[in-house]
């Protein structure tokens, strides 16, 4: 459930775009931010809904931009919300891994070069969406607020990578430059 409580911190949330996630009146721990995928924004806030957390959701220029006004927000939660975990979330259908198509140079001549092509293509785009990610992941964490916070042991930050193919999602380990299947 979205609510905006009234407790909640006056002015963070009147003009901003974040949105609060919880069941109850705790203090809001973690700060959930999502490229903004209609579909991921939905199953986020589902599974969010019994968690004290904030969403916000970014466009993935955002991130390309120099990225001022999306670190000024973060400062701002950071100061004014007592959070403990920065969790940042992609996905493998963003606009940026899309921009490419497969050709379909083969005249449908009946033979599985199309489809080899096809997966080559997939795999393609599944690694460079991975790598985009990590990227992304990369430049929030040197933001100068989370990077000293994090240096001084007082924010975790996470990246969850959902692969919209298959429905599942990846944790990424920066330590490891891994990402690793979450299961139930």
């Amino acid at each position: 459930m979205i609510t905006t409580r009234a407790h909640a911190p006056e002015s963070i949330f009147v003009d901003s775009r974040f949105e609060i996630l919880d069941n109850s009146s705790a203090s809001i721990e973690t700060l959930v931010i999502a490229l903004d995928d209609p579909y991921l924004i939905r199953c986020l806030r589902e599974s969010l809904s019994n968690e004290s957390a904030a969403l916000l959701p970014i466009s993935e220029d955002s991130l390309n931009q120099d990225g001022q006004s999306l670190a000024q927000e973060i400062e701002r939660a950071l100061h004014k919300l007592d959070l403990s975990s920065i969790v940042f979330v992609g996905h493998s259908m963003s606009r940026w891994a899309c921009r490419k198509g497969v050709s379909s140079s083969t005249g449908g001549n009946g033979d599985f070069s199309s489809v080899i092509s096809g997966v080559k293509h997939f795999q393609s785009q599944s690694q460079e969406s991975q790598k985009r990610f990590v990227s992304q992941f990369q430049q929030l964490a040197e933001i100068p607020v989370i990077a000293s916070r994090v240096n001084c042991e007082e924010l975790a930050i996470s990246g969850l990578f959902y692969r919209a193919e298959s429905g599942l999602f990846l944790a990424y380990d920066p330590a490891l430059d891994q990402f690793q299947p979450l299961l139930n």
